[in-house]
């Protein structure tokens, strides 16, 4: 298979080579797939880099060489042709996507280099290093953190297949949560083997997943969990607990099971 960088902003996996087949997975920019085989109507067939596989529109993926360095994690970001606020804007991109550092600038700015080529700036503070996904070394900071990244897409719209801030769906918004502290899981609302969730008969704690027949929830502590959903329409917090604000019985009541990567 040869190796591919998305160079759009977001770039829809769909379940068939064609433009009306249902969306199944967003790919962010700068984000590594792999294609197969010939193009079929304006289509590759492609796995993402965790293992998601469809039909990506061609002029979405470059086969250039890409190697980002840094991960967006403002919820929006402008790239912009000068170190200036009222320079020209080179594209737009959602939190996660993935770039390559050029260098420090002046005025508060970072040289960047986007994966279609394009080197622009960004205020300074809009990225972070990319994942290490080495491992986890400290339980506790990782919980900490994962419940964190998820609680930055707090007011995001739901969409299906979506993992950006421009709309985000369940399994989505625990996806990212966890890639951005280095853990790859299930792309799905799923435990599955290659992937490093199990289920776990003890109570969850902070960053573990709870199952529900077709969706998943991050506990965030306090018998509360973030989730995102068409019924609250995007992301949002809500209790198990009885008597408190936000709680669901019907989610309470629906719970199939908790996963941990611990």
């Amino acid at each position: 298979m040869e190796q591919g960088t998305v160079i759009n902003g977001t770039a829809e996996i769909r379940e068939k080579p064609d433009s009306n087949s249902p969306v199944s997975d967003e790919v962010l920019h700068g984000m590594t797939v792999y294609v197969g085989g010939g193009e079929e109507n304006g289509f590759y067939c492609a796995e993402t880099f965790y293992g998601y596989s469809g039909y990506i529109r061609k002029e979405h993926i470059s086969f250039e060489p890409f190697e980002p360095d840094r991960m967006l994690t403002a919820r929006f970001a402008d790239i912009l042709t000068e170190p200036g606020i009222k320079s020209n804007i080179v594209m737009t991109l959602p939190k996660g996507s993935f770039l390559k550092y050029i260098s420090e600038s002046k005025n508060n700015f970072t040289k960047v280099m986007a994966a279609n080529g394009v080197a622009g700036f960004l205020i300074n503070g809009s990225t972070d290093a990319m994942p290490d996904f080495g491992g986890v070394t400290d339980e506790s900071v990782f919980r900490g953190n994962v419940v964190k990244a998820a609680l930055g897409y707090l007011g995001t719209p739901y969409r299906w297949g979506g993992r950006s801030t421009l709309g985000i769906d369940c399994s989505g918004l625990c996806h990212m949560a966890y890639m951005r502290n280095g853990v790859i899981i299930c792309r799905d609302a799923v435990i599955t083997d290659g992937f490093p969730v199990r289920r776990i008969k003890k109570s969850p704690g902070r960053g573990d997943l709870v199952f529900f027949a077709g969706h998943v929830a991050m506990y965030i502590g306090g018998g509360k969990i973030i989730h995102s959903s068409l019924a609250n329409n995007g992301v949002y917090i809500n209790s198990l607990n009885p008597g408190d604000a936000g709680y669901k019985r019907e989610l309470a009541e629906s719970i199939l099971f908790f996963g941990s990567i611990f």
